[in-house]
């Protein structure tokens, strides 16, 4: 992955280099999965253009991620994209984690999980979208690694190391439970 600057990180930016870490089918042919389940995990690394009539018009990168893509394909983990973004007084859905309503606070524009259907607080992710956005750039490529290694799944220092790295730039220790958890750590 390219060096950037995250926290001026634009939803175009997010798009490239996530088809930049995108696995090859065939390293999942090859450890015996049929092309249906390979074609889905690379797919999951694609946003598609809506139209070339939609416009960034947010100052928030997850925004206008998911206004100007189509990021319904994008699975990072248990994080997937919604197809637009749903405004709750003081949240902004744009995405799941598991069957949890990922969101904007519009208040602290830090990046959380609310359980499904009320506003309770599961998980801080991010304290900005643009962090957040860096931290699944980090996240995506290490399942990619770990989706077609031997070992890499039950290695608990590479696991944790990753999750720490993705809490530093998610903004600090306060996140670092979330990407614990989405390595199952």
């Amino acid at each position: 992955m390219t060096n950037i600057n995250f926290n001026t990180m634009e939803h175009i930016v997010f798009s490239n280099e996530l088809k930049k870490i995108a696995p090859s089918p065939e390293a999942y042919l090859k450890l015996g999965h049929d092309e249906a389940f390979a074609q889905r995990m690379v797919d999951g690394y694609f946003v598609k253009e809506r139209s070339s009539n939609v416009a960034a018009v947010y100052t928030d990168p997850i925004k206008n991620l998911v206004t100007t893509f189509d990021c319904t394909t994008v699975e990072i983990g248990m994080v997937t994209f919604s197809d637009g973004l749903e405004e709750r007084g003081d949240y902004t859905l744009f995405g799941q984690f598991e069957a949890d309503d990922l969101v904007i606070s519009e208040i602290t524009m830090e990046v959380i999980v609310l359980e499904m259907g009320i506003e309770h607080i599961l998980w801080h992710c991010a304290a900005n979208s643009a962090c957040f956005l860096q931290a699944l750039l980090i996240m995506a490529a290490f399942l990619r690694e770990r989706g077609i290694s031997d070992t890499l799944y039950d290695d608990e220092p590479a696991n944790l190391l990753v999750a720490e790295n993705c809490a530093n730039v998610a903004g600090g220790e306060k996140y670092l439970d979330f990407y614990r958890m989405m390595l199952g750590f």
